[in-house]
């Protein structure tokens, strides 16, 4: 009895498997990159700022990178403006923050080298509120420094997969 047990705790393991992979799930921040994005150049906004980290990051995962030579990259992210900016949304009786909101604004373009537009300016918006507990301050400030690096990760998973639906609907490609 024991060795049927095992082999249906095995059998069902597989089977979960097998069903996990053919309903598309995948783990999360896994990105697939259009071919055009596997050397990428990034304009307007600095290289070691905290975006282009975290695009490097997420690129270098999916086998790309941002190249330091424009003439060598398949593509260039034309970075038009970004902000991250921090408001306060409610305060306690004594006039103490109780809760912050985050907004970050990504808006971009994407080119071919040769400066041709390969996807036209998109707004990316990303909003994160959070409480802002009096006792714990110091704790506060390392989640807030982790929300945002939540927030950069995710205008990156939203730039990578607009592009692949731009790209992928373009039939010259």
């Amino acid at each position: 009895m024991q060795v049927n047990l095992d082999r249906l705790v095995i059998v069902g393991f597989i089977l979960g498997v097998l069903l996990l992979t053919s309903c598309g799930f995948r783990l999360r921040g896994a990105i697939d990159l259009p071919p055009e994005m596997k050397n990428i150049w990034v304009d307007g906004i600095p290289a070691n700022g905290p975006f282009v980290s975290s695009l490097r990051k997420s690129l270098t995962a999916a086998g790309g990178s941002i190249t330091s030579d424009r003439n060598t990259a398949g593509m260039i992210l034309n970075v038009l403006d970004e902000r991250m900016e921090r408001r306060e949304v409610s305060l306690t009786q004594t006039g103490k923050v109780n809760e912050f909101q985050l907004t970050y604004t990504l808006r971009y373009e994407l080119l071919k080298p040769d400066g041709e537009i390969l996807v036209p300016e998109q707004t990316i918006v990303i909003v994160r509120e959070y409480f802002n507990e009096q006792i714990n301050v110091i704790g506060k400030s390392q989640e807030e420094d982790l929300i945002r690096k939540e927030i950069y990760n995710d205008a990156v998973r939203s730039m990578v997969r607009r592009t692949g639906v731009v790209l992928g609907r373009n039939p010259a490609k």
